[in-house]
């Protein structure tokens, strides 16, 4: 749910960027939801501007991080591991260290979550687009 909140803001900014076709544009925020070396290091490697990937990750973070906390209370989600493994994945660093000053635990099921949204975006992205044929 956070995702997807941060994410239509996100393609709006890609769209205004200027002349960026509609493919280029999903090709670059796609992986938007890793962290941002990873979300470069994919966007380079489907066709995507790396660039416009990390400030769209990086917004992705912030918006993640600001909206966490008051979204998670509005869904009554109480327990730090669950609130912590939402955040890691929606919001990766920037998340991650929010999570780390509020709760402990809810720190380190961030992090866990972060490193495993890293990996998979890395490794299937790449095969999910090749194989759309996007």
């Amino acid at each position: 749910m956070l995702h997807r909140m941060a994410s239509k803001d996100t393609e709006r900014f890609a769209a205004s960027a200027g002349a960026v076709s509609p493919a280029r544009r999903r090709d670059t925020c796609t992986p938007k939801s890793a962290t941002m070396p990873i979300a470069m290091g994919v966007s380079e490697k489907i066709g995507g501007l790396p660039s416009l990937s990390a400030v769209a990750a990086a917004i992705t973070g912030i918006a993640g991080a600001i909206m966490a906390t008051g979204l998670l209370n509005l869904l009554r989600i109480k327990e730090p591991a669950v609130r912590g493994f939402a955040v890691g994945i929606t919001a990766h660093g920037i998340g991650t260290a929010r999570a780390i000053q509020v709760n402990e635990t809810a720190g380190a099921f961030s992090a866990l979550a972060m490193g495993l949204n890293g990996i998979a975006t890395a490794l299937l992205v790449p095969l999910v687009v090749r194989w759309l044929g996007a």
